[in-house]
């Protein structure tokens, strides 16, 4: 996963940079946090490996998750064409009506790279906003197979739904995924979310599909 920070995101990492100068010279530090250097003082790339941010603040003690409140962007990796969110806020919550309606339209997913088949394209802009309202702003791409649109949305959303408790190394209708448990202990508003999600993406096929 890829991240870019806000400016004020940017002037914390530089800091970061320059508490680290004082465990050595610049030679010697930049070899374990030249990407504090790279992305938070140079400022050369848009986007910045969460992974590689993570190696070079374990040394330092500073927990990665100290850079949510700065995080705009996300770009998930693992696809041919990485998309870009433009996140409304970190961190990600799976506990509302959008999130939980969005699981709902699971049902008829490629879920390891989240592209969605609808019938139907009111049932594909209720998807869209609830993506929206729930994550950011996501470019959807989208491509017409008879009476089935495929709606390619981002990577982004297996890596949510991993962490929700689904399995998303196969398509839905093999791997079979139940609700989470953690359902159950929601209110009835999530609940009711969740089933209409579920009922909308079925019920936007034609008969014979």
């Amino acid at each position: 996963m890829n991240i870019a920070l806000d400016e004020e995101g940017l002037v914390f990492l530089g800091g970061i940079w320059y508490k680290a100068l004082e465990r050595g010279r610049f030679r010697e530090v930049e070899y374990w946090a030249h990407v504090l250097y790279e992305y938070g003082v140079y400022k050369r790339t848009n986007f910045v490996s969460l992974s590689r941010l993570k190696r070079a603040l374990l040394p330092l003690k500073i927990d990665v998750n100290a850079l949510e409140p700065y995080v705009v962007k996300l770009r998930a990796l693992g696809q041919r064409s990485a998309k870009i969110v433009e996140i409304k806020s970190m961190p990600l919550d799976l506990r509302n009506v959008y999130a939980a309606a969005i699981m709902g339209y699971v049902g008829d997913a490629k879920i390891d790279d989240y592209t969605l088949l609808i019938g139907q394209k009111e049932c594909f802009k209720d998807f869209e906003t609830c993506v929206y309202e729930a994550f950011g702003k996501i470019r959807i791409s989208n491509y017409d197979a008879g009476s089935i649109e495929h709606h390619h949305v981002s990577k982004l959303l297996s890596y949510v739904l991993s962490v929700a408790g689904y399995h998303v190394s196969k398509r839905q209708t093999l791997a079979d995924n139940p609700a989470p448990l953690w359902f159950f202990i929601m209110d009835d508003s999530f609940k009711g979310a969740y089933l209409k999600g579920k009922n909308h993406i079925e019920m936007s096929f034609p008969i014979n599909h």
